[in-house]
């Protein structure tokens, strides 16, 4: 199995050669040559192309974009993510664009090196800048239409399906819907929801007669995780084993993990707390990007320095994911809360 990743890999790197696609060649000058901005995902797109027999999934991202000089703005980016299954909405990551900000690319292989994870160079390929983001959130029509009864459910166990060639894309979930036994039979867990398959996670759920499906645009919106890894029984093994299953005894789940790990330093006095309702606030009050600094100060950050502390606390998001998934939680409540 080592043998065929390997031959995989070397497929994939020979198959996308720049010098094949001219769109690839332009996305890679863009992250060889582009300004490097901090970035967060805000919207995730999913749909299919091709027929029944031949098909490909193809992702594209509304990312909010801050440059460090300049104002803020929205990019529309189609790529695709090697080890996409730690993608999530309201993820922080690295990007870059052209001055006029007209196009911009996520930079995924400083996102991977930052999680200890090797790749191919190939993360320009399939990459379109966009003229029109998507909406906020998740919009996946890939999935099965949902029909019958609503209900919220929480996760008893989660096996993962063996697939011919080692372990698949689908999971059993064994669920618990106010006493009501449920199985959501080999149901596929989209990439941006690998982490809610953790044990007493609640979970919308849809039942019709004895099938069930989870909504999982709408659980991924209501606990995006930012950069929480995939629960444990959704990793990608090296090597291809037997069904894997967790319980409600196996390992702390990500709010078990993220609550472990406070953030309790502060950048310049600014605290995690104050960077958050900064954040949130630029938005929901429509602030003008020249007057942020304004705006910062009177939330108790230094003069002159919202850039550079927001910087900071961006960069504490990719360097530990706990601060992305607290980060995530909190900026989504901050956006909801009614004064």
């Amino acid at each position: 199995m080592r043998f065929l990743n390997w031959l995989y890999d070397k497929w994939v790197t020979f198959a996308y050669t720049n010098w094949l696609r001219p769109r690839a060649r332009q996305g890679a000058r863009l992250l060889r040559n582009g300004t490097r901005s901090h970035g967060r995902i805000v919207g995730i797109r999913v749909r299919t192309t091709g027929d029944s027999d031949s098909h490909t999934t193809r992702y594209e991202f509304a990312v909010d974009v801050t440059p460090a000089a300049g104002g803020p703005f929205r990019a529309g980016i189609r790529q695709r993510l090697q080890h996409g299954d730690r993608v999530r909405l309201g993820q922080q990551v690295p990007v870059r664009h052209d001055e006029k900000r007209r196009r911009a690319i996520i930079d995924w292989a400083e996102m991977l090196r930052g999680w200890g994870l090797d790749s191919a160079d190939v993360h320009e390929m399939g990459w379109k800048p966009l003229g029109k983001p998507p909406e906020e959130g998740i919009d996946d029509n890939t999935l099965p239409k949902l029909k019958g009864e609503r209900a919220d459910a929480r996760i008893v166990s989660v096996t993962r399906m063996e697939g011919l060639f080692g372990t698949s894309q689908n999971f059993h979930i064994e669920l618990d819907a106010g006493g009501r036994q449920l199985l959501a039979k080999r149901e596929y867990v989209p990439i941006y929801a690998r982490h809610l398959l953790e044990p007493e996670l609640p979970l919308p759920v849809a039942i019709h007669g004895d099938r069930v499906h989870v909504d999982w645009p709408a659980a991924a919106e209501a606990r995006p995780g930012s950069t929480a890894p995939p629960a444990d029984v959704a990793a990608t093994p090296e090597e291809p084993v037997q069904a894997v299953t967790t319980t409600a005894t196996d390992a702390p789940s990500v709010e078990e993990a993220v609550a472990a790990a406070p953030v309790d330093d502060a950048i310049e006095g600014v605290s995690f707390d104050t960077w958050v309702a900064v954040e949130a606030g630029l938005v929901k009050d429509r602030i003008a990007p020249a007057n942020y600094d304004e705006y910062a100060r009177r939330h108790g950050v230094p003069a002159g320095r919202w850039r550079h502390i927001q910087a900071a606390w961006h960069e504490r998001t990719l360097a530990d994911w706990t601060v992305g998934a607290r980060f995530g939680e909190a900026y989504a409540a901050e956006l909801k809360r009614k004064r």
